[in-house]
């Protein structure tokens, strides 16, 4: 019986060792292919990558879950960079902006860190997107930084947030895009609220 043991233990031990070689052959490959397309700034001790183009006021675009600033490098910000100053940031975690800790970062955490790095970079009041995951990540900079923050626009957003939050003022506008449950007039967010419903 303690041979036994001793055998699945040891294979147990090779499955686990082949498994993380594979990933972290497959992770150098990946970067590989994909380097970065920006540049890493260092925020209060935190490396942040950033992707800046164009002229124009500042638009800060956040990603979604699993995502990266490809997500909007691929296309949207061509279509943008001609009357923005893009700025697209990966969120903490995905592309190329490591974590902040191991226990996963709050949409508090990263709304400062991401304000952060965009006041590095000179955006001091930008218009900010956050699509997606990205919506709450974007939301929570406008309600815990609106001093820092001149729009905010949500597309396709994960919009649990405000359902957990007070409802703060915002001195902002905000635009939604995609399907919406959210229902709020001006009086209650302290803000204009437009919303654009698409099917």
């Amino acid at each position: 019986m303690g041979k036994a043991l001793l055998i699945i233990g040891f294979i147990l031990i090779a499955f686990v060792a082949v498994t993380l070689w594979r990933a972290n052959a497959r992770e150098a490959a990946a970067e590989k292919a994909y380097p970065p397309e920006g540049q890493t700034i260092e925020v209060k001790g935190y490396k942040v990558h950033a992707v800046v183009r164009g002229e124009g006021p500042d638009l800060v675009l956040i990603h979604g879950a699993s995502g990266s600033t490809r997500d909007y490098t691929h296309t949207l910000v061509a279509q943008l960079e001609s009357d923005y100053r893009v700025i697209v940031l990966d969120r903490p975690g995905f592309g190329y902006t490591p974590r902040l800790h191991k226990d996963g970062e709050s949409l508090e955490e990263q709304a400062a860190l991401l304000s952060a790095a965009a006041a590095e970079l000179g955006a001091d009041r930008p218009i900010v997107l956050g699509q997606s995951f990205g919506g709450a990540v974007a939301l929570a900079w406008a309600v815990h930084h609106p001093d820092t923050i001149s729009g905010l626009v949500l597309a396709r957003r994960a919009f649990q947030y405000l359902e957990h939050a007070h409802r703060p003022a915002l001195p902002c506008n905000i635009v939604l895009f995609g399907r919406t449950s959210f229902s709020a007039d001006s009086d209650s967010m302290g803000a204009k609220v437009l919303c654009c419903q698409r099917p």
